[in-house]
């Protein structure tokens, strides 16, 4: 077995970014690259690499980018979005134990790549299970400062993932799953708990997070 690639599934407003910023400050992450733009509270390098499509499509040419999916946004957006992830993201995680996250497709995207190429990395899924209606509100609140410009593609990217997450359970081999409530400091915690080979089928009291194995 080779270093370990911990990959925090889910759906859109899931929170999976957020459990990943809280998991950089003891683990290696690994950043991907867009093409779309910087929202506010971003930072370069750190939530994303942003570049124009003419980079990104020059990148990938080139063979420094391993995997990337094209989001359909040119009805909702005015325009199509690619994310992908840099090689030199992905040679870190040879060296490191390291985490991303990443929507369903792309992670399908970097299982292939990583076993076609026989690298010495240990993929192990972690699905964020969060309520249709959580997912919603939160995505509200993310687009607040122009919500008029953002619902239509809100709404689309919902039910892209209606389709994508379909009965994710069943399709994703040892896919660990967890309960997410929006309790994030009780989810990292077991996140982190999960990454020192440890499992934790449930805990006690509060609104603490029930993990589901697999």
């Amino acid at each position: 077995m080779g270093k370990k690639l911990y990959c925090i599934l889910g759906e859109t407003g899931s929170g999976k970014n957020t459990v990943e910023k809280e998991l950089s400050y003891f683990l290696q992450i690994l950043v991907n690259v867009c093409t779309r733009e910087i929202r506010p509270g971003e930072e370069e390098g750190k939530d994303y690499y942003y570049v124009t499509l003419e980079e990104f499509n020059e990148k990938l040419e080139s063979g420094e980018i391993v995997e990337y999916i094209e989001v359909e946004t040119q009805k909702t957006c005015g325009r199509k979005n690619r994310y992908g992830l840099y090689k030199s993201e992905l040679e870190k995680a040879e060296k490191n134990i390291s985490v991303i996250s990443l929507p369903l497709d792309r992670y399908l995207n970097l299982s292939d790549y990583i076993i076609k190429n026989k690298l010495k990395i240990e993929i192990i899924p972690i699905y964020l299970k969060t309520d249709r209606e959580i997912r919603y509100e939160k995505l509200l609140e993310r687009h607040a400062y122009d919500l008029d410009s953002h619902i239509e593609e809100i709404k689309r990217r919902m039910a892209v993932d209606d389709v994508l997450f379909y009965d994710i359970e069943n399709n994703i081999k040892n896919l660990i799953v967890l309960q997410n409530n929006y309790n994030f400091d009780s989810l990292v915690e077991i996140v982190k708990y999960i990454m020192k080979d440890s499992f934790v089928l449930s805990r006690e009291g509060g609104e603490e997070v029930c993990i589901e194995i697999r």
